[in-house]
């Protein structure tokens, strides 16, 4: 996990790059939730081709993984995604929460 103050397409780079050292290699394949840095339209170019970010779809290619999408109202991809977040919302930053308040 990292922290970051924007949602630029540089900055998902450089995150997948600081993800990619620390875990020693690049996955061949990444899921993604439907967010406009990654996909900018659904089945453009026919049922399942969809148009992608250039400059993401440029690195994705220059990595060699596979850009993977969750399909909209699709609970199953998409709580693949989303579990993580409510741990990190509704676990991790409580606990860090009240554990920080405790020490002033």
């Amino acid at each position: 996990m990292e922290y970051v103050n924007n949602e630029k397409i540089e900055t998902l780079i450089g995150c997948h790059m600081n993800a990619f050292a620390y875990f020693g290699g690049v996955p061949k394949e990444c899921l993604y939730d439907n967010m406009k840095t990654v996909i900018l339209s659904r089945n453009d170019y026919g049922k399942g081709d969809h148009r992608f970010n250039p400059l993401f779809a440029d690195f994705a290619k220059h990595c060699g993984f596979s850009i993977k999408v969750c399909k909209p109202y699709r609970a199953k991809t998409k709580g693949k995604v989303e579990r993580f977040n409510h741990y990190l919302r509704y676990n991790f930053h409580n606990g860090l929460r009240v554990r920080l308040s405790m020490k002033h």
